[in-house]
């Protein structure tokens, strides 16, 4: 538990003599989101166990409470939501250094949304660097982006909101929704492999 003591100060002579008594105190430390309790480094556990390792929030409140820590799957959506705008010229700023990369990875998947008028949802990927492509441009130094854009939609004009004006490579999984770009589209060994090992597994041995 961290304790923020904020020590006031004032002349005992001023008050006493009817001179003006200004009282001086330290200013509130800052937070990452305004009148709330919330520490830089909670942020960053809660954050990194949901997006980098798939930890659901309602699992990490289960966790919490098995370290005597109340801490609703609530009050974590609402700090994530207000994070969301923090956030927001950091990724606007990642998004212009993908647009200049030379090749960029894109795939969509679906995700369930509670409440939502629509079946799925979809999240879609785009990244740059190692482990998106494999040796695709040797030699380059290419930077390790990954972005999320999230609709409820797979619609074609998803893809071009965010992709709109990029007219470089971008590599697959072969959905028709990106042909509506500008992109020059590549494709992914691993599709073209797929069709290899269904065609063996149907003739047997």
């Amino acid at each position: 538990m961290i304790e923020c003591v904020r020590s006031k100060y004032a002349c005992r002579t001023c008050a006493k003599d009817g001179i003006s008594n200004t009282v001086k105190q330290a200013s509130v430390p800052h937070s990452v989101i305004s009148k709330d309790y919330i520490t830089p480094s909670l942020l960053a556990q809660i954050f990194t166990s949901k997006y980098q390792y798939c930890v659901p929030l309602y699992r990490q409140e289960d966790m919490f409470r098995q370290h005597g820590i109340e801490l609703s799957r609530k009050t974590m959506i609402d700090w994530i939501s207000c994070c969301a705008e923090l956030f927001k010229s950091l990724y606007e700023k990642l998004h212009s250094h993908l647009s200049k990369q030379p090749v960029i990875a894109a795939d969509e998947t679906t995700l369930k949304v509670i409440e939502s008028e629509k079946a799925n949802s979809y999240m879609w990927h785009y990244a740059s660097g190692v482990g998106s492509y494999s040796g695709c441009i040797p030699g380059a130094k290419i930077p390790n982006i990954m972005l999320y854009d999230y609709y409820n939609s797979r619609a074609g004009k998803c893809a071009i909101g965010f992709l709109d004006g990029y007219s470089r490579l971008v590599q697959v999984n072969g959905y028709k929704g990106y042909k509506q770009t500008q992109a020059t589209l590549i494709h992914y060994w691993a599709r073209a492999r797929m069709k290899f090992t269904e065609a063996k597994k149907g003739t047997g041995k």
